[in-house]
């Protein structure tokens, strides 16, 4: 007997020696909201929805932003960060997207009194540009509530290049904005 709780006390204390040092028990970026292009992890810690009818159930225009940034309350020169999806459809439910009305993918652009200029930076995924269009599209709604957004999505342009990536989380509501 004492043998078998002395090999388990080895057995935890090996278990609790080779456990994570990160103490805020915060996730790798890869986990965190965000999406990875080209083996480079760009942070979305900014999420927004959008419905363009909230008076009745008639299909809309939907959008869901993405952005590193807040995008209402900042002016910065570069380093905006956007992902952009819109749906036509008459409410936002926990589903699998995968026909949209538009998507775009920013990296590093500008935003200035809420208009993203995208001459500083690059566009690494639009809808309407060859060579950089989707010829694949999986968006996940996963939860979507009055107060939370969880959301993963993968692209995949026509170069074969993937933008993979999710965001759980707040967000802010500008239906009626």
């Amino acid at each position: 007997m004492i043998k078998k709780i002395f090999i388990l006390t080895v057995v935890f204390s090996i278990i609790l020696s080779c456990s994570s040092d990160n103490e805020d028990n915060s996730e790798p970026d890869q986990l965190q909201n965000g999406f990875t292009f080209e083996n480079d992890f760009h942070k979305t810690t900014f999420a927004y929805f959008r419905d363009d009818n909230t008076a009745n159930d008639d299909p809309q225009e939907i959008a869901i932003v993405l952005a590193n940034v807040d995008i209402l309350n900042t002016n910065q020169n570069s380093g905006v960060n956007v992902v952009s999806i819109e749906v036509f459809q008459s409410n936002l439910e926990e589903e699998m997207l995968s026909s949209l009305n538009e998507y775009e993918v920013y990296l590093n652009v500008s935003i200035n009194n809420q208009t993203i200029n995208t001459d500083s930076g690059e566009i690494i995924l639009e809808e309407d540009t060859t060579g950089i269009m989707a010829t694949s599209i999986q968006v996940n709604v996963i939860e979507f509530s009055k107060s939370r957004l969880h959301i993963e999505f993968s692209f995949t342009r026509e170069d074969g290049k993937e933008i993979k990536g999710l965001y759980n989380g707040p967000y802010t509501d500008l239906s009626n904005y």
